[in-house]
């Protein structure tokens, strides 16, 4: 029984890195499964990995780097329009206080 036990533990530990590459070929699977087109799962394929070779990073990371940047532009947008809308309806105070004295 701790045998086998010990003996699950270890091929856990030592195939754990082989789920992560079986798991991007899933993708191009249900690609093949789905259209029959063995072509676009190849250069789904292909594409993926030239793409992890290039930025090191996976197509994941990169469209969420992506969205996180056009977050923070939008943010940015956001408060530059507030900061002119402020700057604004300071300049009419000033020109009203200057109208009120004369």
């Amino acid at each position: 029984m701790i045998k086998n036990f010990s003996l699950y533990v270890i091929l856990l530990i030592a195939l754990n890195g082989c789920i992560q590459t079986t798991a991007s070929f899933i993708g191009p699977a249900y690609t093949v499964a789905s259209t029959g087109n063995v072509y676009q799962a190849g250069l789904s394929v292909t594409i993926n990995q030239a793409l992890v070779h290039t930025t090191g990073e996976d197509v994941i990371e990169n469209v969420t780097k992506i969205l996180d940047n056009l977050d923070e532009k939008k943010n940015n947008k956001k408060n530059s329009f507030q900061t002119e809308n402020n700057h604004q309806a300071f300049v009419n105070s000033v020109k009203s206080a200057i109208r009120n004295n004369n």
